[in-house]
């Protein structure tokens, strides 16, 4: 019994034993497949992430594409320029079509209304010694007192054609009206049926230093002549400009002042390196524009052009100013100043100007203001390297 006990003992243990080496393959079996499986759904999430990781990726750049087309579409548009000056205008200003309004330049009509508006500021001389203005106006808004306004000179009409501007004179002279009968510029003229619209006199002066013109005056004098007011700048451009932000510096001598040779007015500029410009100064003075709170005048670019000059056979008191070829001059801008040349194909043709390297001269936003010089009597302007020279001459 007992060894039957034992034996039913001992075969316990044993059976137990032959189940475990059955049952362990198959264990294996299964952890196996649940590794693969566990491994299967882990690599196919990988997969799935890196996936949706790489789709983010290629959309980012479209997205900052995106934005970044969007900014530039909104950013708002750079302002216009003024053709005449470079600086920034409204779309109206730029597109209006000028006016050349020929300015007396004697003691006794000083001081001048209206001329700190001028755009381009032309000088050049008369007869007797005197100067006369001609600005170039891009804006001649709320004038109530404009000029004062003399008599046309034949020089001064291919000046103000150069612009397609309307030109605006108190009479002529007898060469000065047969420049206009040629017809290629439109004119106001105080002498003209049109007169009393456009011009009045004042009491304070006397004729014919008293015959000023204004805002409506010449408003309605263009209607009354059915003169276009408006034109396209982008057809009528004339100089060049650098940006605001890179101004053109000349590669030239220092120029602080320049004495110009006009015996009468005896004009001269000083270079102000604070703003930038020249202030003007004649008859010892500040020149100034009685319509803008006695401003002075100033310039940013200063022109003067070497022409060649002589007098009519039948007036031997008026002057012949060869405007149409070519010659020398100086260009003085930011304290600097350079020999230039110039050239005028024609009557209406614009005058370009170009430095030694034949390239046409950048000017820096501003008002221009361009001296016809004598040929004969280039010499006789002085040039100041420094203030002090000028002051101690």
């Amino acid at each position: 019994m007992t060894e039957l006990m034992d034996l039913g003992a001992d075969e316990k243990p044993s059976r137990r034993k032959r189940k475990s080496k059955k049952g362990g393959p198959i264990i294996a079996l299964i952890v196996l497949a649940l590794v693969i499986v566990c491994a299967s759904i882990g690599l196919l999430l990988y997969n799935q992430k890196s996936d949706k990781a790489a789709g983010q990726s290629k959309k980012t750049p479209k997205t900052a594409s995106a934005k970044t087309e969007t900014a530039e579409e909104t950013q708002p548009p750079a302002q216009p320029a003024s053709i005449l000056t470079g600086l920034p205008v409204t779309e109206e200003q730029r597109n209006t079509r000028p006016i050349a309004l020929m300015i007396e330049n004697t003691k006794v009509t000083q001081p001048q209304y209206g001329t700190a508006k001028a755009a381009v500021i032309y000088e050049a001389p008369a007869e007797g010694g005197i100067t006369r203005l001609m600005g170039v106006f891009e804006d001649y808004s709320g004038l109530e007192r404009f000029g004062n306004v003399r008599s046309c000179r034949p020089y001064f009409v291919q000046m103000a054609a150069e612009y397609n501007a309307v030109y605006v004179h108190f009479g002529q002279s007898i060469q000065g009206q047969e420049e206009l009968d040629k017809g290629y510029v439109d004119e106001l003229n105080g002498l003209s049926g049109i007169g009393g619209t456009v011009f009045y006199r004042t009491q304070d002066r006397k004729a014919p230093h008293n015959a000023y013109t204004s805002t409506n005056g010449l408003l309605a004098g263009m209607q009354a002549k059915n003169f276009a007011t408006t034109y396209k700048a982008d057809e009528h451009t004339h100089f060049q400009f650098a940006s605001a932000d890179q101004p053109s510096v000349p590669a030239g001598d220092d120029c602080a002042a320049v004495q110009l040779y006009f015996y009468d007015n005896k004009p001269y500029f000083v270079y102000d390196a604070a703003s930038g410009q020249y202030n003007r100064f004649e008859f010892g003075s500040p020149q100034i524009d009685a319509a803008a709170n006695n401003a002075q005048l100033t310039a940013t670019n200063i022109i003067l052009q070497f022409t060649p000059s002589s007098y009519y056979d039948n007036e031997h008191y008026r002057m012949k100013v060869d405007l149409i070829g070519s010659g020398s001059g100086k260009f003085l801008t930011r304290g600097k100043i350079i020999d230039i040349t110039w050239k005028k194909d024609s009557e209406t043709g614009i005058t370009h100007y170009y430095d030694g390297n034949g390239s046409e001269i950048v000017l820096n936003p501003g008002r221009t203001w361009i001296s016809i010089v004598e040929q004969n009597a280039e010499a006789k302007n002085t040039y100041y390297k420094t203030i002090d020279e000028f002051n101690n001459r």
